[in-house]
């Protein structure tokens, strides 16, 4: 006999420790007290006794109930066990009577302990409660019930561990000195001989996804047990006012936050004193309006010739040989009271001269002086500048947005109310006063709030001729208010005559030079006419003025006195941004790359190094997430010219999108991507060989093209908040986070797939572990050495062969997203305007659409076929054999073709094991024998389970029925079934007791006590499996079980043997979707076809999968 728990054989039985019993001291007592002995009431369970159920008694606590709390209850446990003087041998009369419970460090004869143990890399693999019992046995004579309270020798310490209720180890150590210390009440223990034993089977020690068993087994040596009293375990501060619990980093960090948080009050406060100083000293020195000139002398504008890098390089004010001439001494005056114009042609420099005049930045080389000459003052003028495309905030009204505006712009020291006035007076003027309650979207800009000099970028363009000449005159009003005259200044692309009227001055502006500049009105054409080109009477002059600037003679360039012989286009400022825009996607590629890996430098291969690596890989895949909606803002922004574009069939929406994924994903996405991968890789530390690094960088591509491509669609939702890039990131966060940090086992069927962070996560996670990555770490001083494919599985969920299964994934993915896109650019964005429409995509049909189900068929499982290559039949069957089947000999079909054995199972299935007799070149080419064999149904088929048959009703009729309802269900109008013919039905019309050899009954008797199938798994294409899906549901003649878009499920019938008659649960069709690398060849070779079977074997059997020859078989034990 061997005892559990380290402890003795006396006689015929085990004397088992305090808290122990049982035949062989495994189970623990199960509430009770220490006192009560052999007599206390056990904890049960099966394979292991369970305590979570157990509760203790009051005044006593731990796992097991072993420790007392006060001296009372051990007392009233003493003497109900009928403990007296004779408990201790020489004691006198009322010596032994009083019991006092120890609740000190100190031993006296026997102390229990039972504490909690907390250690997170411990609780990282095995997250439930764990608990610690020790007994410390200093002199077991003393204690008050020697063999009861107190057991083995003298110094020494027996300890159990506890997880989850259930008793994982058990350790013991002998030749113990208790050591007291400096006389602060502690007790350090110093113990020789360490012996530890794991339970086999516990969570720990075998059937958790970590074994501990070699690690406690091999424990050995010394061990050291400390205690301290409770008050030197008190937390700091608690007995002493005097003392904080707050760190010296955490007091520095707070320092630091309540010092920012004045600074910002301060900034407060002194923008407010600012502010009511300004409003105490009134308008009198900030509220000048108008009487400001703008003069302008020799104004010129260049942009590099090469653009490319041009931002790193510096160059001279005078190194203007390769650069492209915009402005070319551009010169001109506008007094304070009058109106200038200026016009000329498309690319002529209109917008470049406005923005000039106004002071915006500009990328390019600006040579010539702007001065704003007045008198009034010397502090720098108001300078309004309203651009071509003003942008207005759509949710306010048109007078809120105009009074945002003044009290914006507008100096603190005007009155509110003041500011007000002039709101109302611009509405009154622009006409819109009845529109100030109405949202804006009307194109009229209104660009006064009382500056001092009013710039303008084709104010009229986009509005009607009546808008226009309201904006024209309100202008001409501003200019020539008599208190205080106004420059303006307006570029005006194509004026009316009415409109051409209202300037006060003109400037012509052709190829960057200016033909002219003066008065308005007939004087420019007069000017042009004394050069020799005449003006037509009645022609309008601003159309004969933009005539002369569209081709002017060079003569004119002359008189001007300015000779240059190129000339160039006003270039589109944003595409000089666009220009570099690839270029500083690299820099902020190679910034990130460098922030990434210095932030998970050198991780280590500890399990928070671990953790720390799937981190590193997580935060890659959120910067690629993020990085990928500026693709919908492209989109967004260049819709509207794609419609305009597309209308007039410049191009067909699919050379679109193409032109625009391509030119977008390699320059902005792909490159990108690749740089920071590659930096953070070689910093972080990761996998250092090719072949990994290669593999890293294949996922994180696909994952690029995957989200580049999720996003154009986009815009065709009718929800706006589904377009903007910025809700797009904040609902994205949490949905990125919740599919890669929680685990696969805890998504719904079907659901862990939906995400496509979730596979490309995986599918790096498994990459990295994949190159031999061991976790070398220790759990409270004892050393680990595992696979870090366990600390993923247990972590994470992530499957160790999953890699080529994400790629096909991520493959799926960016197919799907692809369609979509193509679908939308060529109809959704093409045709119709996304408010105006609600797509519905239909459910899938496995879910939702009627199937016939009338047919009368019995769902029985009557027999698998398994193909062998010709004349290996008996090889075959020796390997059956070896696996433990009972193969029953068949013989040869009626057509010579064919022959048979047989593997009959309890549950009336069988499996036929089937061999062509003779390869195809053993009959000559022409015979009719060749020809038979070549027509027959298995010649095209590979080796392996190639088909399954159900067993009909009443024999030929039933099963000729099921054959029509399938035939139905496909759409071939019915006829007769073939062997293999999808999906997988055969009609067998031969009786059942000819096929099936029932006697003797040791025919279903097998070595690995196979009694039945418990499922056959088909596999095919995502494109075939509504169809085959619609094909089976007919056929079985129910609905799926259980249906996501990529699995369902049939419950099946068996009929069982004589006597044979089981309890087993009946077995499943199921229909699968090809996910993984391996799966996906399998597909690919033999087209749609049964993948494996499952065969239900006794209880306590080992599980697993056999790979035969040409076939899979899952071993599942019965429950």
């Amino acid at each position: 006999m061997s005892c559990e728990n380290l402890w003795y054989v006396n006689g015929t039985t085990c004397d088992c420790p305090p808290g122990f019993g049982g035949s062989n001291c495994s189970q623990p007592a199960c509430g009770g007290d220490i006192f009560q002995g052999s007599s206390r009431s056990l904890a049960s369970g099966s394979p292991f006794a369970n305590l979570t159920g157990c509760s203790c008694e009051q005044g006593w606590t731990g796992t097991g109930c072993n420790v007392c709390q006060s001296a009372s209850a051990c007392q009233s446990a003493f003497s109900n066990a009928g403990g007296s003087t004779a408990s201790l041998a020489g004691a006198q009369a009322g010596q032994n009577n009083t019991v006092v419970c120890n609740a000190v460090p100190r031993v006296y004869t026997a102390s229990q302990m039972s504490c909690e143990v907390i250690n997170p890399s411990l609780q990282a693999l095995f997250p439930l409660s764990s608990t610690l019992n020790i007994l410390r046995t200093l002199n077991p004579s003393l204690t008050p019930l020697p063999n009861i309270t107190g057991f083995g020798t003298n110094g020494s310490v027996y300890a159990q561990l506890f997880y989850s209720g259930v008793e994982q180890f058990y350790c013991t150590a002998g030749s113990c000195t208790q050591d007291l210390g400096s006389g602060d009440g502690s007790s350090n223990w110093n113990c020789q001989n360490l012996q530890c034993t794991c339970r086999a089977g516990t969570t720990f020690c075998g059937s958790g996804t970590v074994s501990l068993t070699s690690t406690i087994d091999g424990l050995s040596g010394t061990l050291g047990i400390s205690c301290n009293p409770p008050a030197a375990n008190a937390p700091p501060g608690a007995h002493s006012g005097s003392k904080t619990s707050l760190g010296g980093g955490v007091i520095a960090g707070l320092a630091v936050v309540g010092g920012l948080i004045a600074l910002a009050l301060l900034f407060l406060v002194f923008g407010w004193v600012s502010q009511r100083r300004a409003r105490k000293a009134g308008p009198g020195a900030t509220g000048r309006r108008g009487g400001v000139a703008v003069d302008w002398v020799d104004v010129s504008y260049f942009v590099a010739g090469d653009s490319s890098m041009r931002w790193l390089r510096r160059r001279r004010r005078d190194d203007l040989a390769d650069q492209k001439v915009v402005l070319d001494g551009v010169s001109g005056r506008v007094a304070p009271g009058e109106m200038m114009a200026i016009l000329g042609p498309s690319g002529a420099g209109k917008t470049t001269l406005i923005e000039i005049l106004a002071g915006k930045h500009k990328s390019g080389h600006t040579t010539g002086v702007v001065s704003f000459p007045s008198s009034a003052s010397a502090l720098s003028p108001r300078v309004g500048f309203v651009p071509q495309q003003d942008i207005l905030p759509p949710t306010l009204t048109v007078q809120e947005a105009l009074l945002f505006a003044a009290r914006l712009r507008l100096p603190e020291g005007i009155p509110d109310s003041e500011k007000q006035a002039r709101v109302d007076d611009v509405m009154e003027k622009l006409g819109i006063a009845h529109l100030q309650r109405v949202r804006i979207g009307d194109g009229e800009n209104a660009g006064s709030v009382a500056p001092d000099v009013l710039i303008l970028d084709e104010p009229t363009s986009g509005l009607d001729s009546v808008s226009a000449a309201k904006v024209a005159n309100v202008l001409h009003a501003l200019a020539h208010d008599v208190d205080s005259p106004t420059a303006v200044i307006a570029s005006i692309h194509q004026p009316s005559s009415q409109l051409y009227q209202t300037f006060d001055q003109i400037l012509l502006l052709s190829h960057g030079r200016a033909l002219y500049s003066g008065p308005g009105g007939f004087a420019p054409a007069e000017h042009f006419a004394a050069q020799g080109i005449a003006y037509k009477e009645g022609y309008n002059v601003a159309d004969h003025l933009l005539d002369i600037a569209s081709d002017p003679p060079v003569g004119l360039f002359q008189l001007s006195g300015h000779v240059r012989t190129e000339s160039h286009d006003d270039p589109d400022p944003h595409n000089e941004g666009t220009r570099l825009y690839s270029s500083l996607m690299w820099l902020v590629a190679c910034v990130l790359g460098v922030f990434c890996g210095g932030l998970y430098f050198h991780t280590g291969v500890t399990i928070a190094g671990f953790q720390s690596r799937v981190g590193c890989l997580f935060f890659l895949g959120a910067l690629i997430a993020f990085s990928s909606l500026s693709a919908l803002y492209n989109v967004v922004e260049i819709r509207p010219l794609f419609l305009r574009e597309r209308s007039a069939s410049y191009y067909s929406p699919t050379a679109w999108l193409l032109s625009r994924f391509f030119f977008d994903v390699l320059p902005l996405r792909i490159i990108p991507t690749i740089i920071v991968a590659s930096i953070t890789y070689w910093m972080a530390g990761l996998a250092h060989d090719a072949a990994h690094f290669f593999k890293f960088l294949f996922i994180l591509v696909l994952y690029t093209l995957a989200m580049t491509l999720f996003n154009p669609p986009r815009v065709s939702l009718p929800q706006r908040r589904h377009r903007d890039p910025a809700q797009c990131a904040a609902r994205a966060v949490p949905n990125d986070i919740r599919g890669v940090l929680r685990a696969p086992q805890r998504h719904p069927a079907g659901a862990a797939l939906a995400a496509v962070a979730l596979p490309a996560q995986e599918a790096l996670s498994v990459n990295e572990v994949g190159s031999g990555l061991m976790i070398q770490d220790s759990l409270e001083g004892v050393p680990i050495d595992v696979s870090a494919a366990l600390i993923m599985q247990t972590l994470f969920g992530f499957g160790v062969n999953n890699y080529y299964r994400d790629v096909l994934v991520l493959f799926a993915f960016i197919a799907g997203f692809g369609v979509v896109s193509l679908w939308w650019s060529g109809s959704r964005i093409a045709t119709k305007d996304p408010q105006d429409s609600h797509t519905k995509f239909p459910p899938p049909s496995l879910l939702t659409e009627q199937t016939n189900m009338t047919s009368p068929s019995t769902r029985i499982l009557d027999h698998i076929v398994h193909l062998t290559p010709p004349g290996t039949l008996d090889s075959t069957a020796a390997h059956f054999r070896a696996l433990g089947f009972t193969v029953v000999p068949g013989g040869t079909h009626t057509d010579g073709l064919t022959a048979n054995v047989l593997v009959v199972l309890g549950d009336g299935t069988y499996l036929e094991l089937l061999a062509f007799t003779h390869a195809p070149e053993h009959y000559p080419t022409g015979t009719p024998e060749r020809t038979k064999r070549d027509a027959h149904t298995w010649a095209p088929k590979r080796p392996g389970w190639i088909d399954f048959a159900f067993l009909g009703n009443d024999g030929a009729p039933s099963v000729a029925a099921l054959i029509n309802a399938r035939a139905e269900a496909e759409g071939s109008g019915g006829g007769e079934s073939a062997r293999g013919a999808l999906p997988f039905f055969c009609g067998d019309l031969t009786p059942r007791t000819w096929r099936v050899p029932l006697e003797p009954s040791e025919n279903a008797q097998h070595a690995n006590t196979a009694r039945g199938i418990a499922h056959v798994r088909l596999l095919t294409g995502k494109e075939e499996f509504d169809a085959l899906a619609r094909q089976l549901t007919s056929v079985v003649g129910a609905p799926p079980l259980t249906s996501t878009p990529s699995e369902a499920t049939w419950e099946l019938e068996a009929q069982h043997l004589p006597g044979e008659k089981t309890t087993d649960a009946s077995p499943q069709l199921v229909l699968s979707v090809a996910e993984s690398h391996e799966e996906g060849e399998y597909v690919r070779a033999r087209g749609a076809g049964i993948y494996e079977i499952a065969a239900r074997v006794g209880k306590g059997q080992d599980g697993g999968v056999a790979v035969t020859p040409f076939g899979r078989i899952v071993w599942l034990p019965a429950a």
